[in-house]
């Protein structure tokens, strides 16, 4: 997708039909693997400028984000199935997302042996086991879609391309 059409969709989502969306957050994914989330009764407006998002919050302030590096915008309702939008060091954490071929996790449940990945209607698709506080999970034979990942009572959501 070109940067121009990039800049008309967001525009057009953003103004246009924000109100449709039923959305809560503006979810900012860089190409780092920062995840940047905002409520969007706290943003004032979107705007680009010098080839950055820029975000202009009520508060006033205003953060810039270089359209270089972002690697993906699109809102959040926050209706996942136990996925931290805030950053939390205690929380299970997986990266990258979208996944190819490994899919790396941090942060695993004290006490986990077992995880389990879950295809969106339900479907236990892959088991593996753990003993430590990190994994990583050969995702390569899994076919593209949206799965859930879940270390005993935690889940998280992941999209393999």
């Amino acid at each position: 997708m070109s940067r121009n059409t990039f800049v008309i969709v967001l525009l057009l989502l953003f103004n246009g039909a924000a109100w449709q969306l039923n959305a809560q957050t503006l979810v900012i994914r860089q190409s780092d693997g920062t995840l940047n989330t905002d409520l969007l009764s706290s943003i004032q407006k979107l705007s680009f400028a010098d080839a950055n998002l820029k975000v202009r919050f009520k508060s006033g302030t205003t953060d810039n984000y270089s359209l270089s590096l972002i690697q993906r915008v699109y809102f959040d309702n926050l209706t996942s199935v136990g996925e931290a939008i805030a950053v939390d060091d205690q929380r299970l954490k997986l990266y990258p997302n979208p996944v190819g071929a490994e899919l790396h996790l941090e942060n695993i449940p004290v006490g986990t042996t077992i995880l389990n990945v879950y295809r969106m209607d339900g479907k236990m698709v892959m088991q593996s086991g753990v003993s430590g506080n990190s994994a990583t999970l050969q995702t390569g034979n899994l076919p593209g879609g949206m799965y859930i990942i879940r270390a005993d009572d935690e889940n998280v959501k992941f999209i393999k391309l």
